[in-house]
């Protein structure tokens, strides 16, 4: 059996698990893919559960395997500050994002890259950098 772990923002302290018996699909005929998250396992979401959610996501997009949003600022400083933010709760989280900065504009790329696509905890950290920018998702 293969463990996917559930809500782990609490440290796995209060986490729930589902046990998945190999080769189990998920509602839709999607196989599970697991990876790892926080120290207990979680699969990467199907792309059709994906693509529903980017919708109601601002400004974000899902293309190449990943997450990806691109924050526009008044000049190079406060982007910087806004990259210096998102480090912070990255660390926290114990899941960065690949990032780019060309003068004002600030690119997001998420992914969970052991579980080979995008996972609740790309979701989590998308959630989290809106809230630092002021817009939530």
């Amino acid at each position: 059996m293969d463990v996917v772990g559930g809500d782990l923002r609490d440290g796995g302290k209060n986490s729930a698990v589902i046990r998945l018996i190999r080769g189990w699909r998920l509602p839709g005929g999607a196989a599970v893919k697991v990876g790892q998250y926080k120290g207990a396992t979680v699969a990467s979401l199907s792309k059709d559960d994906i693509r529903e959610r980017v919708k109601k996501m601002e400004g974000w997009t899902y293309q190449e395997n990943a997450l990806h949003k691109k924050y526009t600022f008044e000049s190079f400083l406060p982007g910087i500050q806004f990259v210096n933010k998102i480090a912070e709760a990255a660390e926290k989280a114990g899941h960065h994002p690949d990032i780019t900065i060309n003068y004002n504009v600030v690119g997001i790329s998420l992914s969970t890259h052991s579980a080979g696509g995008v996972t609740e905890k790309d979701f989590d950290l998308a959630g989290r950098i809106d809230q630092i920018r002021g817009k939530p998702s």
